[in-house]
């Protein structure tokens, strides 16, 4: 008997992926934190008005990168700000949200961030923040957004500006090594972590002067960003460090909540899906799952929107940073006991090991979207999507192929032995307020298709 796959799928807003849990076709959301257009052979859409969402977050190399199946799998800094300016200049897009979610920053990135949201405003979209991580640096660019908002149980840390210098001197001498070093001015203090054990007078002065002209930018900026008073900043930075209700009522950022989550919640209890089998994937970094009260502080907002856990998948990004042994393999373990589905993003690019497939509670598993692209042209690709589905499927885990474009890419999925897939082949982002007739339509048309087929 020869088995014909069906392939449908639905974007949504943000990264909310949607999936059918026991109807004939599964139904999974193309990655929407991006806003590149799709590839030529994708069927044409009608125009929406769209909010992109863009992560922020990993290391954020300042290179070109490589390309290819070996491409970086952490964003590059000029490639997250050519998607802002995309964005700026795509009518179908009315906002943005930025997730910020420990990024690699420092002065200069924020800066080149924080350059790209201002065009986005200037154009004329609304951009929201969400801050999972808060150090001054992070807050910089949340900052410079009409709205921030955090988690419950974040922190809120504007710690003012430091400098840190090391001194060798006293190591060579043990070494019987001297620095013979000419200094030509007494400002040049240059070669002093090698001469001497402290700072001179001289270099003091400039670092003090250097970090003083930081710390007075940093100030003028949250001033103005936030419409308050430069005198009040500096008094909240020698507080130092925030809950996130403490830097609400202190006026630092706008609001407290789960963005992603509880615009997941409201599209469950949308009265056409209430009733449905439908359940929806939600983004999740480590560092979230990581906070202390993190569990508790999801029950309790199900609990308030009135949606059960079944009905969410939390798809794990950034999982690097995941013990398989250690209190994030609790965490998990805990969920799933609420009842929560959990999924593994970015599998195959070596930070998803199969030790997590073995030690934690994965249900579901993501192919990265490299090796998808790869597929017509490398042997490599075709022989690593194999592996990686026949991985999965040895622990009862299902599959999902990320970034599918082309229907040639989709063919050999298919026959690969893929069932599940998501990307721009099937469908673009499409506003909330549409995620629930058009799924509902996606659906029907499932059903009828494997009813005609198995007459």
């Amino acid at each position: 008997m020869i088995q014909r796959r069906r392939w449908m799928a639905v974007g949504v807003l943000g990264r909310l992926a949607l999936w059918a849990a026991s109807a004939p076709v599964v139904l999974a959301a193309p990655q929407a934190n991006t806003v590149e257009p799709p590839a030529e052979s994708a069927p044409a859409r009608a125009a929406h008005a769209s909010i992109a969402h863009v992560r922020i977050a990993g290391s954020l190399p300042e290179g070109v990168g490589q390309e290819g199946l070996l491409a970086d799998v952490s964003p590059h800094l000029h490639r997250l700000v050519e998607r802002l300016d995309k964005a700026a200049g795509d009518a179908r897009i009315k906002g943005v949200l930025l997730s910020i979610d420990s990024p690699s920053l420092g002065r200069g990135r924020s800066e080149e961030l924080r350059a790209a949201i201002a065009r986005l405003r200037r154009a004329g979209k609304t951009v929201a923040a969400h801050l999972v991580s808060g150090s001054p640096a992070h807050y910089a660019v949340a900052c410079a957004c009409d709205t921030v908002s955090m988690p419950p149980a974040s922190t809120l840390e504007i710690t003012g500006v430091r400098a840190e210098m090391m001194f060798f001197k006293s190591l060579l001498d043990r070494l019987g090594v001297a620095a013979e070093i000419l200094q030509v001015g007494e400002f040049k203090g240059a070669a002093e972590p090698l001469m001497r054990d402290s700072m001179s007078p001289q270099l003091r002065a400039q670092y003090e002067a250097f970090v003083g002209d930081l710390y007075d930018q940093f100030v003028e900026q949250v001033a103005s960003d936030r419409h308050m008073a430069e005198e009040r900043i500096r008094e909240l930075v020698d507080v130092g460090v925030f809950s996130a209700e403490a830097a609400r009522e202190a006026g630092l950022i706008d609001a407290i909540g789960f963005t992603m989550l509880r615009g997941a919640c409201q599209l469950l209890k949308e009265p056409a899906i209430a009733g449905s089998d439908l359940v929806i994937n939600v983004n999740l970094s480590v560092h979230q799952l990581l906070r202390e009260g993190f569990a508790d502080e999801v029950a309790q907002l199900l609990s308030a929107e009135g949606v059960e856990a079944r009905r969410l998948c939390l798809e794990i990004t950034e999982s690097r940073w995941l013990d398989p042994d250690g209190p994030s393999r609790e965490m998990l373990h805990r969920l799933v006991e609420q009842g929560f589905a959990l999924a593994l993003d970015d599998f195959g690019t070596g930070y998803a090991s199969l030790v997590l497939l073995r030690s934690a509670p994965f249900r579901h598993v993501k192919v990265d979207k490299t090796f998808v692209q790869e597929l017509e042209r490398s042997e490599e690709a075709l022989a690593l999507c194999r592996a990686m589905l026949d991985m999965a499927k040895a622990y009862g885990i299902q599959v999902t192929a990320e970034g599918v474009e082309t229907d040639a890419q989709r063919r050999i999925l298919e026959g690969l032995g893929y069932i599940r897939a998501q990307g721009y082949l099937f469908s673009r982002p499409i506003p909330l307020e549409q995620t629930a007739r058009e799924l509902l339509q996606l659906q029907r048309q499932a059903r009828r298709q494997a009813l005609s087929e198995g007459a």
